[in-house]
């Protein structure tokens, strides 16, 4: 019998100092600016030594590890209220996101190694807009975002391990569109549709060559379309009938983009029918997930010669009963 068993301690002291400023130049126009200093301490303990065979770890071991990462990130923007219901915007910000331990380290090397913190800088542009006194709001946004040492997640071939690493570059970008609707007679359609467009622009690991080659698990394609119908049943009962339907274009699940990690366009369709305030304490919820049975992987890999994976849940159904005291 081969037992594999780590045991892991880790902690975070984290630190940061912050302010953020909007400035109203006219009645219309504002800017807006804001800057944080964040450090983060990180202390690691990790061992191997009560198991039977180091399945996928190469070896024994007992390793106590510390890292610091520390950065400044801000942001800046204007915006502009065109009229009373109509707002563009334009901002540019930079992000941080902290480094850190291997969460199931193959060798004493990499527990003791941290990853690199992940830093990208944001453009967006927007345009918010509301129609027929807020019955129609519909706001759109164009993204770029420019990615360095991006953390990315892949499968050690010769391990087994999931280990995080430092991408050199990448880039997403993109664009979003948001509509809700308030229609007639308790009808109501609330929908979004975004287009993203993510890929390494240097990304060179362990002989591989993955430039060019699109980020894991981002589909370029997605919809999703929620109309929903609310009526009043008695003076304290609400009840709403509610329908959600989401595509997703094609993903791949690591960063070679190999046919074997492709994952298919996915479909799935749930509803449910809420019932609220019954007797002024309990709200009562009957849903179904997946009504028409979708099948997608939600996971895989390959390890020693051999793909493996997981699956989406099957067609469910179910009653939720909550209550207020």
């Amino acid at each position: 019998t081969l037992e594999e068993t780590y045991n892991q301690h880790s902690t975070l002291d984290s630190v940061a100092v912050f302010g953020d400023v909007t400035v109203p130049i006219s009645d219309q126009f504002s800017v807006l600016g804001g800057i944080r200093y964040t450090k983060d301490k990180k202390a690691y303990e990790v061992d191997n030594l009560d198991s039977i065979a180091p399945l996928r770890g190469e070896e024994f071991f007992d390793i106590s590890a510390k890292a610091s990462f520390d950065a400044v990130t801000w942001r800046g923007g204007l915006t502009y209220q065109i009229t009373p219901d109509h707002m563009v915007y334009a901002t540019v910000s930079r992000g941080f996101k902290s480094g850190g331990f291997q969460e199931i380290p193959a060798t004493a090397l990499e527990a003791m190694d941290p990853f690199d913190p992940e830093k990208a800088t944001q453009y967006e542009v927007g345009h918010k807009s509301r129609f027929f006194d807020g019955d129609l709001i519909w706001n759109n946004t164009l993204f770029f975002l420019d990615y360095t040492d991006l953390q990315v997640k892949s499968l050690d071939q010769d391990t087994g391990a999931t280990n995080t690493s430092n991408a050199g570059e990448a880039e997403i970008k993109g664009f979003e569109s948001q509509l809700n609707a308030r229609l007639f007679g308790g009808f109501s359609l609330a929908g979004s549709y975004a287009y993203t467009h993510a890929e390494y622009t240097d990304f060179v690991t362990e002989g591989d060559d993955f430039t060019g080659n699109r980020l894991p698990k981002t589909p370029r394609h997605k919809l999703t379309v929620s109309p929903s119908f609310e009526t009043v049943l008695t003076d304290t009962i609400n009840m709403t009938v509610a329908m959600d339907y989401i595509y997703s274009s094609k993903i791949f699940d690591d960063d070679s983009n190999l046919g074997p990690e492709l994952r298919d366009p996915a479909h799935f369709v749930d509803a449910r029918i809420m019932f609220d305030n019954i007797a002024e304490r309990f709200d009562l919820t009957i849903w179904g997930k997946n009504l028409t049975k979708e099948t997608t992987r939600t996971f895989q890999g390959t390890f020693l010669g051999a793909n493996f994976g997981a699956y989406n849940e099957p067609r469910t159904y179910g009653i939720t009963l909550g209550a207020s005291f």
